[in-house]
């Protein structure tokens, strides 16, 4: 049978559309090579499953309500939000000299997405990101969310506001029901400028040599650093007191290997260490590390934080001196904000499928949101469950101007007993722009989800 015109147009549609899985990784470097400055990611829930979310939203035909510039500087300068979807609250207060507001939320019978601000009451740059202890949300006193995902961006040190977006899953439809967001207490974590550290590491290292096995466990290697005797070895210090300790020196293979015994990173309260390059003094030039390595340490609040570097030798070690970068917390407030709202929650749409894709997969669950698309099902077990990223199925979305959009994996998750041959799998699509921004849309919006080869209708 040869395809109808619209089963055309919708191929012709799909090649163009391109949904990449968003790297939070790459969008982090991208952020600092741009600004200067690292953009923090924060799930303040452990989430079952990969985090994987997206970047700029972009310009519905919608109707535009005026909302938070927030959501411009974490989405991009072309976010338009749909006539009365995004509802501006702008609700906060101030706690020693820090203000939170709640800028913006977006309700829906099974979820919640928000825009908060942090700035200084006085109006002060912030020099470094903040960071939040706890993130939740209650539904009538309640903690009815079962998970969160959220984002920051924070620029530079010229920027006087921080802003934050957080999505919450919901159990029961919070629609017109007491919301309390609670956040804080609030931290900032700081950065030491890069510190040489005159060390003899030839002396130490000739005193107890060590080459590590280039399978030996981490065991084994936290074991023979601590049989080097380093107890006596000065390091520059960036704030007093301060826990951080040099480790020792050894090799693998090629490989020069230095390390610290510090404190573990901790956005909320320490201070920790690491070394983060060499000074050649032959040659006044800075030698990088090729990678790294943590070894907690058994039984205490510690850890031996490792930097490697590639082509040295044991030659090379009385013209080497470590540079090394100190992090600490600086708490801001000692409670958490409360601030509480009502509204009224957007259409969602559900519906139970029997879908069987070529790839052996079973959907019978889709729902629909105003921020994304989630589907349930089985596939085949699979011992590569991280590959599953690059096989979930491709979606593409059917807008009221029988225009196409594509939906990007922003999570997923799976779940199998050991004794099944298959494996229950659950992933969450965000709505996109192009090939790298995101969007919101409501419900009324979209006619139709296309899923592998199949067009499901959405029904009014």
């Amino acid at each position: 049978m040869s395809p109808t015109p619209d089963e055309i147009r919708i191929r012709e549609a799909l090649e163009r559309i391109q949904t990449p899985a968003y790297d939070i990784a790459g969008a982090v470097r991208e952020q600092r090579a741009r600004r200067g400055r690292r953009m923090p990611l924060r799930s303040p829930r452990r989430l079952v499953s990969a985090v994987l979310a997206a970047a700029l939203l972009t310009v519905t035909a919608a109707a535009v309500f005026q909302v938070s510039v927030g959501w411009k500087t974490i989405f991009g300068q072309d976010v338009v939000i749909p006539d009365e979807l995004a509802i501006p609250l702008q609700k906060g207060a101030t706690m020693n000299g820090c203000t939170l507001t709640v800028e913006d939320a977006i309700v829906t019978r099974t979820g919640v997405a928000l825009i908060y601000s942090f700035r200084y009451a006085d109006g002060s740059p912030l020099s470094n990101p903040i960071h939040f202890e706890t993130v939740s949300l209650l539904t009538d006193g309640t903690d009815t969310a079962y998970s969160s995902r959220g984002q920051s961006i924070f620029t530079d040190s010229r920027e006087a506001v921080q802003y934050f977006y957080q999505e919450f899953a919901l159990a029961e439809d919070p629609g017109d029901r007491d919301l309390t967001l609670t956040i804080g207490p609030a931290s900032s974590m700081e950065t030491s400028e890069v510190l040489t550290a005159s060390l003899d590491l030839a002396a130490v290292y000739q005193a107890h040599p060590i080459a590590f096995p280039t399978d030996q466990q981490d065991a084994y290697r936290t074991s023979a650093y601590l049989e080097q005797d380093t107890s006596s070895v000065p390091l520059p210090q960036a704030w007093e007191p301060s826990e951080v300790q040099f480790a020792g020196v050894g090799f693998m293979g090629d490989e020069l290997c230095l390390a610290l015994i510090t404190p573990p990173y901790d956005l909320y309260q320490g201070v920790s260490g690491d070394i983060v390059s060499l000074l050649d003094t032959r040659t006044g030039k800075m030698i990088d590390n090729t990678g790294s390595g943590t070894y907690p340490l058994e039984g205490a609040d510690r850890e031996i934080r490792e930097a490697r570097f590639q082509g040295l030798t044991a030659d090379d070690l009385p013209y080497l001196q470590p540079q090394i970068i100190y992090t600490r917390s600086v708490p801001l407030t000692q409670k958490p904000w409360e601030v509480s709202f009502r509204a009224k929650s957007a259409q969602t749409y559900s519906r139970a499928l029997s879908l069987d894709l070529s790839d052996g997969s079973h959907i019978d669950h889709l729902f629909l949101s105003p921020l994304g698309i989630r589907i349930e099902g089985t596939r085949p077990a699979s011992l590569d469950e991280e590959g599953f990223l690059d096989r979930a199925p491709h979606i593409a979305v059917i807008l009221q101007d029988n225009s196409m959009i594509g939906a990007s994996v922003s999570e997923c998750g799976l779940t199998r007993e050991e004794s099944s041959a298959r494996e229950t799998f659950e992933v969450t699509y965000v709505y996109q722009a192009g090939t790298d921004s995101r969007r919101f849309l409501s419900v009324s919006d979209v006619t139709g989800i296309r899923i592998g080869d199949t067009t499901i209708s959405i029904a009014e």
